[in-house]
């Protein structure tokens, strides 16, 4: 019990350090949320107002946030890891400590790229990430929903059933679980976005 509430603990934790701003003013880029007009602490601000430097090291430390509580699960699990529904817990606490950070005021950002690092974390069980990483692909090439929040909810609902799928086949039905409340997180916090909704637009690939 103590060693899941210590990675669920350094999971929150971790996830609450808003690494994009703070990245865009150690390089100089100034505050990327009042350059910004949804005010959002991610990396996808971090690229537009901060540029590639900015946007790339932001990204590869929002991906480190997410990956290593759960990597540290996985590897020093004196058992099979992926039979422990803590890992549920331990998943979700990275994503959740990012929208609701307690050294923020509560006031996160959406979890994209954290999300993205806490299935990275699962390695070498790379599928969940390829499933998410697909479904994002799929929705932005090949049938592109625009604007970005609405493609964003269907990618990971989508990825949501797949994910399913693989870990009833695979075995590790905590991941979907884990999963599932990542999902969940997500989904609520793009629903109380103050992003502007445009029109949902459908463009598919071959109609180009």
């Amino acid at each position: 019990m103590l060693r899941t509430v210590f990675y669920i603990a350094i999971g929150y934790m971790l996830g609450g350090i808003l690494f994009a701003p703070i990245t865009a003013r150690l390089l100089g880029c100034g505050s990327i949320t009042e350059k910004s007009a949804d005010k959002n602490p991610g990396v996808a601000n971090a690229f537009t107002h901060g540029g590639a430097l900015c946007g790339s090291v932001a990204l590869a430390l929002e991906l480190l946030k997410g990956a290593v509580p759960v990597a540290m699960f996985v590897f020093l699990h004196p058992e099979d890891p992926f039979t422990d529904p803590a890992l549920a817990l331990v998943m979700a606490a990275p994503v959740i400590g990012h929208i609701l950070p307690a050294f923020n005021r509560f006031k996160g950002g959406k979890g994209i790229a954290v999300s993205f690092g806490v299935l990275l974390g699962l390695a070498p069980r790379l599928a969940p990430l390829l499933v998410l990483a697909g479904s994002f692909i799929f929705f932005s090439v090949v049938v592109r929903i625009s604007p970005h929040i609405f493609r964003t909810q269907i990618a990971y609902i989508t990825a949501e059933g797949l994910m399913l799928i693989y870990s009833l086949r695979a075995g590790c039905l905590t991941v979907w679980l884990g999963f599932t409340i990542i999902v969940i997180s997500i989904c609520l916090r793009l629903y109380h976005s103050t992003e502007e909704r445009e029109k949902v637009k459908i463009n598919l690939l071959w109609t180009h």
